[in-house]
């Protein structure tokens, strides 16, 4: 006779999340991320505003030289 012990398959239950069951957890993620977040300090807040600005005047200044290009080689055509 054999005594070790063989392991049982348990079986998968697979059902489709109710709506209410995924707003549930919808919430439950939203609270646990909003426990984790806190309010930054002046210092973080600047970099946060530098850091943007930055991007956003980079992302302008792309379109503006890409308008440019398209000005140069192309003309007057709009």
């Amino acid at each position: 006779m054999d005594d070790t012990i063989q392991p049982t398959a348990i079986p998968a239950v697979h059902s489709t999340p109710t709506v209410i069951g995924r707003l549930k957890n919808y919430i439950t993620e939203c609270i646990r991320v909003l426990k984790v977040t806190k309010k930054p300090n002046s210092m973080e807040f600047k970099t946060i505003v530098k850091v943007s600005a930055l991007g956003i005047s980079l992302i302008g200044l792309v379109g503006f030289l890409l308008f440019m290009l398209y000005y140069g080689l192309f003309g007057n055509q709009f």
